[in-house]
């Protein structure tokens, strides 16, 4: 089933960027002190991996789980923590998804470890700012 969503502008700078939002839950869903909650995402088809704003993972109890080397869009590598999150988006489970923890963003990003699995169209055209739909 398909879902669209209108283009935003803010954090990003002054142009409009194509945004979705994922159900993410803890990877022990047996758990019930553990939620599940919606967040908004940049959708990034060319970042290799989903990242998550650390504050949001915080407030569903899950914790680093370990480090590795990521590579920003300006090429600079560092050590990133990473942790596990199960994501949904468009109402299919997506599984376990090794997400890289942001230190300072409102926004998640949907890379493509996670957006390979759908039919995207980005639509900078449609509306007033754009659409962005997937399916």
């Amino acid at each position: 089933m398909a879902q669209s969503w209108d283009y935003e502008s803010g954090e990003m700078g002054r142009r409009p960027y194509p945004v979705a939002v994922a159900t993410v839950k803890t990877p022990d869903p047996q758990d019930p002190r553990r939620a599940h909650r919606d967040v908004k995402c940049l959708v990034d088809s060319g970042s290799d991996k989903s990242a998550m704003p650390a504050r949001f993972l915080n407030r569903l109890g899950v914790t680093t789980s370990w480090f590795e080397d990521v590579t920003d869009f300006f090429g600079e590598t560092k050590k990133g923590e990473v942790s596990q999150v199960r994501i949904s988006l468009c109402n299919r489970d997506c599984g376990l998804i090794r997400v890289i923890r942001l230190a300072e963003r409102s926004l998640g990003i949907l890379g493509r470890d996670v957006l390979n699995d759908f039919r995207v169209v980005l639509d900078p055209q449609k509306g007033q700012k754009g659409r962005c739909e997937i399916e």
